[in-house]
């Protein structure tokens, strides 16, 4: 049986996410087989399976904790640095701003602020806006030109980023923990590992040695997009980590590689 990975669990959304009443409903249906991620590893795992989240946005601490707490279950947190500095994600910025202006908005602005001379290679990559829109500001745009051209669009819209609680806190942490629940690392900045270099990769992973001994998460990376390449791999063991938390569609494997599927598949 496997990990089952979610993202946002809400109860009214114009943005792609998982149904609060659906997931109370599959909880309850499946809750004599949900095991928390120890568990699942020491391999007694038969009809069994883990709840996994990703990002520790606010609704995993306002939707889901509820949910678990009242069936007795418990499920696996990633998060990255930003739930302890306070920073917004990239890739929260951009399904903020396509949930509340809507995915044309963003495609005519994100297009009216892409450097001019390399527009029309820009344009040929997708025909579907919102992957356009998360391939440019994800993968071709540095971190620097993508947040630049999201605060832009965000000031266009009076939206101010600082202003907004999107994250759980570590006190929420520190109360989801008590319950059962387990926090993984998810990098610094949530970036594509595989588009970095070993010394850039190493900057997003190596605090999981911190976050391990001052906050409890076990010791296990949990990978953005679940990309990877033979640079992680060595960082993982150089830094002793115990398991790599990934998607099932890479071609490199290794036996400490830990697969997931995505919770739309349950719906």
């Amino acid at each position: 049986m496997p990990i089952i990975m979610f993202h946002y669990v809400k109860r009214n959304s114009n943005y792609y996410h998982f149904n609060v009443m659906a997931f109370e409903n599959f909880v309850k249906k499946n809750v004599s087989n949900i095991v928390s991620l120890r568990s699942y590893l020491k391999g007694d795992n038969k009809n069994k399976f883990v709840l996994s989240f990703d990002d520790g946005t606010i609704d995993h601490y306002n939707n889901v904790f509820p949910i678990l707490k009242k069936y007795n279950v418990s499920g696996v947190f990633s998060v990255c640095d930003n739930v302890f500095n306070k920073k917004i994600l990239i890739i929260q910025k951009i399904h903020y701003l396509i949930e509340n202006k809507g995915v044309n908005f963003v495609y005519e602005k994100l297009c009216t602020y892409l450097p001019k001379k390399n527009f029309d290679k820009y344009k040929g990559l997708f025909n579907d806006k919102e992957k356009f829109i998360k391939r440019i500001l994800q993968q071709i745009l540095t971190p620097r030109q993508s947040t630049k051209i999201l605060n832009k669009i965000a000031f266009l819209c009076k939206i101010d980023f600082t202003e907004l609680k999107l994250y759980i806190d570590k006190e929420k942490i520190f109360e989801m923990q008590h319950y059962g629940n387990e926090f993984l690392y998810h990098t610094k900045n949530h970036l594509f590992l595989n588009q970095l270099s070993y010394k850039k990769q190493l900057r997003e992973i190596r605090k999981i040695k911190y976050y391990k001994k001052k906050y409890n998460f076990l010791n296990i990376i949990s990978l953005p997009f679940g990309v990877y390449d033979m640079n992680t791999l060595n960082i993982c063991q150089k830094l002793h980590i115990d398991n790599i938390l990934s998607i099932n569609y890479n071609n490199i494997k290794a036996a400490n590689i830990i697969t997931r599927e995505d919770c739309n598949l349950y719906k």
